[in-house]
């Protein structure tokens, strides 16, 4: 391609697509440009890894749609060369308050450890399903401001409530069984 606006989409063959639509998209790849196979002096950029990035507060099943896409991704051989995606992740959001709900420690703390079971319980189910692949999760906290860290005394419940919150991070990772 000569400029972004000039690109040629590239389809796969029907044994290197995940699944039965054949130009999918990666949100972020990262490739490496490797040699051909055997005495072929061709060169190829080859996908290392794959990342799916979703907004906040994204449906679970549309998070467990892109990590069974790329588990298929990863799982995929053929008779030419080995398959060259070493791991994934699928990222998301998760906004942890509600509108008029005072977050406090203890509340964010339940709420993240709920979050967390959810996760684990998803990537055993995942494990299961695809037995060659390893799913595992980090989750961390992105923004937190609960009840207790607020030294005004005094206002209106609502806006009290307005100003506590929690945004966590949730990180799926899929590496393969050694």
């Amino acid at each position: 391609m000569s400029d972004i606006f000039d690109m040629t989409v590239a389809y796969r063959g029907s044994e290197h697509s995940p699944t039965k639509t054949l130009n999918q998209k990666i949100d972020i790849v990262i490739t490496e440009n490797q040699r051909g196979v055997g005495s072929d002096d061709s060169r190829h950029d080859r996908t290392l890894v794959g990342i799916e990035l979703k907004g906040i507060n994204t449906k679970d099943q549309d998070i467990i749609l892109d990590a069974e896409r790329m588990a298929q991704a990863m799982i995929l051989t053929d008779s030419i060369s080995d398959n060259s995606i070493l791991f994934c992740f699928c990222c998301c959001l998760k906004r942890l308050d509600k509108d008029k709900e005072m977050l406090t420690d203890e509340s964010k703390n339940t709420k993240i450890q709920n979050e967390k079971n959810r996760w684990e319980k998803i990537c055993e189910g995942l494990s299961i399903k695809f037995s060659t692949l390893i799913f595992s999760l980090d989750i961390f906290e992105i923004v937190s401001t609960p009840l207790e860290s607020l030294t005004r005394i005094g206002e209106d419940h609502f806006e009290i409530a307005n100003e506590t919150g929690a945004i966590i991070g949730v990180i799926l990772s899929i590496n393969r069984k050694e």
